[in-house]
């Protein structure tokens, strides 16, 4: 085994035989990543999908918000009428 080693070419060999092989690829990567990433396309798409997707959110929350100050000027009115035999109206306090 140590003639094998220090022998240069049998060592030469092993690393033409190295370079010869196709690089192994990267776990969890899909094939047509690499090509995506190299002309910034990838990071475009991602860009702008998190745009749309935080647009989206600031919407519906906006919508839900504006819902429930709906709700609670309907409950503060309905609150209004019933409390409304407690006090004159205005225009008599007015005089008019």
């Amino acid at each position: 085994m140590a003639s094998v080693r220090n022998n240069p070419s049998n060592v030469e060999d092993v690393f033409v035989a190295m370079a010869a092989m196709a690089p192994r690829k990267a776990l969890f990567q899909s094939p047509k990543e690499d090509e995506m990433v190299e002309d910034g396309s990838q990071s475009l798409v991602n860009k702008l999908m998190m745009d749309f997707d935080v647009a989206s959110v600031r919407r519906s929350t906006n919508a839900e918000l504006h819902q429930q100050r709906l709700n609670v000027l309907r409950l503060r009115l309905e609150e209004t009428a019933a409390d409304n035999w407690r006090y004159k109206p205005v225009y008599k306090l007015m005089g008019l």
